[in-house]
């Protein structure tokens, strides 16, 4: 049957999962035990985000994913006023 081949077993293995929650209440990860959840809710002014995993490695991956948003809103900030896009 199909929900016992192997393929599809293995397609139900998620190393990570990702959802967008409007009020942000929590998330748990449903992943394979080494893997991560993550939600997010975006606003006008800012995003949230919840990061959660069964090995304790949630607050060290919040820390990176604030450092990479930060990084990048620099990079927006510094491209401002360079002019339009030549397309």
């Amino acid at each position: 049957s199909l929900f016992r081949d192997p393929l599809f077993v293995k397609s139900k293995q998620w190393l990570v999962s990702t959802s967008t929650l409007p009020s942000n209440p929590g998330f748990g990860p449903v992943v394979i035990p080494s893997g991560v959840g993550i939600a997010y809710d975006v606003r006008a002014d800012h995003v949230y985000f919840t990061c959660t995993t069964y090995t304790g490695s949630a607050q060290a991956l919040s820390h990176y994913l604030e450092e990479s948003l930060l990084e990048i809103r620099e990079l927006i900030l510094a491209a401002e006023g360079h002019g339009q896009s030549k397309l």
